[in-house]
């Protein structure tokens, strides 16, 4: 009976996790200061009607300090421009403490579920190692099915798939603002488009680097049963 029920929980709690780690992962590449210079030096990326680049990079540098944690709250809502001004509106700070704690919220996630992965996969992988493999496959493939779904989504309206996933994280109207507005100068919409396709290609990287261990563990599983 107990060996019944680690081969039907543990697996599940595989997949799970492995979904989870996958989509949250990225996120770490994402949120990053490099991240923004690295879009902000592509070719064809908008230029902002208010900002300088260096002046563009330099207040976005410190929003994602912010959200890394190596920034205080006071220290990016009292940033100022070249000319002096503060730069964020109180709705801007506002909306990006609403952020963080969104970010924040799927990192603890994260964690807890490669320490509860962690566990399952060592359960599994002492005598139940192809319901190991079947346990991340299944999870490649929960994540596979989300990754087309938003990937269709985004495709067919990117404007209202970005609404529909705010109106999920945020109450509605505290996350519109104006073109003129900072958080539109140094994040226009082309660079969620970039973003949104850059986090596609990394969780597909890592489902395809995830399937490979799963046939590693599958096959030496399979060679331990042969002898």
């Amino acid at each position: 009976m107990t060996q019944t029920l680690t081969q039907r929980v543990a697996p599940f709690l595989v997949a799970l996790c492995a979904a989870i780690v996958l989509i949250v992962s990225p996120l770490h590449v994402l949120f990053r200061p490099s991240y923004a210079r690295y879009q902000y030096a592509r070719g064809g990326f908008p230029a902002s009607s208010r900002f300088t680049p260096d002046e563009r990079a330099r207040l976005s540098d410190t929003i994602l300090r912010y959200m890394e944690g190596s920034a205080a709250l006071e220290e990016m809502a009292s940033m100022e421009t070249d000319n002096g001004s503060t730069a964020l509106r109180p709705s801007e700070v506002e909306h990006l403490v609403d952020v963080k704690a969104v970010v924040r919220g799927l990192y603890v996630t994260q964690a807890v579920a490669l320490a509860v992965g962690a566990l399952a996969f060592g359960i599994l992988l002492r005598g139940h190692a192809q319901h190991l493999a079947t346990g991340i496959r299944v999870g490649v493939g929960l994540t596979a099915g989300l990754l087309v779904t938003i990937g269709a989504a985004a495709a067919v309206d990117f404007d209202r798939f970005f609404t529909i996933f705010h109106g999920v994280f945020f109450e509605a109207g505290t996350w519109t603002f104006f073109y003129e507005d900072t958080l539109i100068q140094l994040y226009p919409l082309p660079f969620w488009v970039s973003a949104v396709t850059h986090l596609l290609i990394l969780i597909a990287a890592l489902g395809v680097l995830l399937l490979g261990l799963a046939g590693i563990i599958a096959s030496r599983s399979r060679r331990v049963e042969a002898t």
